[in-house]
């Protein structure tokens, strides 16, 4: 058996930091939206089937906006959450916290993953030259 490669299998490259930062921050945001809907219905701050309503709205927005994240849609669609997570306060306060915290761990996600993603496109292309 004879082989025409050298052998080694050239390394897969890692996937991208950003994507991969950011849809961690979007699926634990879909997590705190059950909690945040228990607040709500027991607070009594709205109608039950209002607060499903917009718990449903912001779980679908921020589980489309984790799918998307490769595309510059997901990260309009999850910085658009992390506004409306913000206005969460003018309903529940406690949300003004909470949101600030995620939309702080939001952009640090997305500056650290992009930067990430650039120093290991310029390693690739410095050991490519």
């Amino acid at each position: 058996m004879t082989s025409s490669s050298s052998g080694a299998a050239a390394p897969k490259p890692p996937r991208p930091a950003r994507p991969l930062f950011c849809t961690s921050v979007l699926w634990l945001e879909v997590l705190l939206v059950l909690f945040i809907v228990l607040v709500g219905y027991g607070l009594r701050v709205a109608e039950p089937a209002l607060i499903l309503g917009v718990g449903a709205v912001m779980t679908v927005l921020c589980s489309v906006a984790a799918r998307m994240q490769r595309t510059r849609t997901g990260l309009v669609l999850g910085s658009i959450a992390q506004v409306l997570f913000l206005l969460g306060g003018l309903v529940i306060p406690a949300m003004w916290f909470i949101g600030g915290i995620f939309a702080v761990v939001w952009i640090i996600a997305v500056w650290l993953g992009s930067r990430i993603d650039r120093e290991r496109a310029e390693r690739r292309r410095e050991a490519a030259a």
